[in-house]
């Protein structure tokens, strides 16, 4: 049924992106959910806005606060999403959102994720929550979450991406991402260069900036590091496994400007169980297996770095499925004195790059395939025993092969093998 509802909403709109908050402000205001109630934090950036909210909510549940957050892609399944105190909430409860959103909305078209942010926005008032975490989708400005005024902002960080609808320059970016500021509110910037824009944007409106410029992490060794700022410091906090240090130590300058009681035994609690699906992933060991859902430059350069870290004594091997709007010719140029062999595939979606064009920017051992299934099994019946086999481009493209880990593959003495 949720199915169902999901396809709908996917074709109310001619639009896919049609960055406005005219629609999406009028069908709220006729729900009467606005204002909510809770403390509202909104993220933006270019990359780790979902592994650094999943710390600040780890980091709240732990002290006993009642959470809400909205993330978006999902990776696997559409209820993702929207959790509450750190879980999924159940069909009927989508399901009786959507009727009153569509109900509501009468003959007002919206996009998809205006849809789902009303609906995320809808759930969350129905509950007695402390804090709501919404991640922005694109930008921050004209982004659908932009209806709702945030308590604290967040920008992880500046690169480019959506270039078509935010700009060509960093500075244009960031101009897109403090939109998301507020008058007398504190905005927490994680990147170390920043663009003249966020600055102006700050002064124009009474934002108060705290940035990445007093260092907020130091790494001891390879199980402890310290955060600190100019009036504090935490020492020997333990590495997180499954996330960058860097959006760690976004998040708990974000838990140091909160108005509520936080303790050291809270931190540590999110840092070590921290980790969403598709970050860097290794779902197997010998071969070395990694989804990772990288899909502009900043993301990859920071894949190549890991990889880098590896005990790697075999070859590299990487699928790549990626939208034809992302920059895959740089990406895979960053990737190619790395890589032994690339699988090139099509993904099933308008707005997939063709493997004919990927192709011709890969070095010479290339291998291409019309779909993703198709191009798994050919790598993984492909690898040896010290090889890495790496998975990159989308969500779509990570997500289609954990469908297919599920129902298709099994492991045997450590080393995956195709049960088709």
């Amino acid at each position: 049924m949720i199915n169902h509802w999901l396809r709908y909403i996917s074709n109310i709109h001619y639009k896919e992106i049609d960055l406005t908050l005219d629609r999406i402000s009028f069908v709220a205001n006729k729900l009467n959910i606005l204002p909510l109630s809770p403390f509202i934090i909104t993220i933006s950036g270019t990359n780790g806005k979902g592994t650094t909210c999943r710390l600040i909510e780890l980091i709240l549940l732990h002290r006993g606060m009642r959470v809400g957050v909205y993330n978006s892609p999902h990776l696997i399944h559409y209820k993702e999403r929207i959790r509450i105190n750190g879980k999924e909430v159940n069909n009927l409860i989508h399901i009786k959102s959507f009727n009153i959103i569509n109900y509501v909305r009468k003959l007002t078209l919206l996009s998809y994720f205006e849809f789902t942010t009303l609906s995320a926005l809808y759930i969350f008032s129905q509950f007695k929550l402390d804090v709501i975490i919404l991640e922005v989708g694109l930008g921050g400005r004209l982004d659908a979450t932009n209806i709702v005024n945030a308590n604290l902002a967040i920008i992880t960080n500046i690169d480019l991406d959506h270039t078509k609808f935010l700009g060509l320059t960093r500075n244009d970016i960031a101009k897109e991402k403090s939109g998301i500021f507020r008058s007398n509110i504190v905005a927490v910037i994680g990147d170390s260069n920043i663009p003249v824009s966020i600055y102006e944007t700050a002064d124009a409106i009474g934002t108060i900036l705290y940035n990445y410029k007093y260092d907020w992490w130091l790494i001891y060794n390879n199980n402890y590091w310290c955060w600190q700022d100019h009036n504090i410091k935490l020492n020997n906090l333990p590495i997180p496994t499954s996330i960058p240090i860097k959006n760690a130590a976004i998040a708990i300058a974000v838990i140091n400007k909160l108005p509520f009681v936080i303790t050291r035994e809270n931190i540590c609690y999110g840092l070590i169980n921290a980790w969403l699906p598709g970050r860097f992933n290794i779902i197997n060991v010998n071969p070395y297996i990694i989804l990772d859902v990288a899909h502009n430059l900043h993301a990859v350069k920071y894949l190549v770095n890991l990889l880098k870290k590896l005990p790697i004594s075999g070859k590299i091997h990487v699928l790549i499925g990626i939208f034809r709007d992302k920059d895959f010719a740089k990406i895979i140029n960053i990737l190619n004195p790395l890589v032994d062999k690339w699988y090139c595939t099509n993904i099933d979606h308008y707005r997939s790059a063709s493997y004919i064009d990927l192709i011709k920017y890969t070095n010479m051992n290339s291998l291409s395939f019309s779909n993703i299934k198709d191009a798994w099994y050919y790598m993984i019946n492909s690898i040896n025993y010290n090889d890495v086999a790496v998975v990159l481009g989308s969500f779509i493209t990570v997500s289609n092969i954990f469908k297919i880990i599920n129902n298709k593959t099994v492991f045997y003495d450590n080393i995956l093998v195709s049960s088709k």
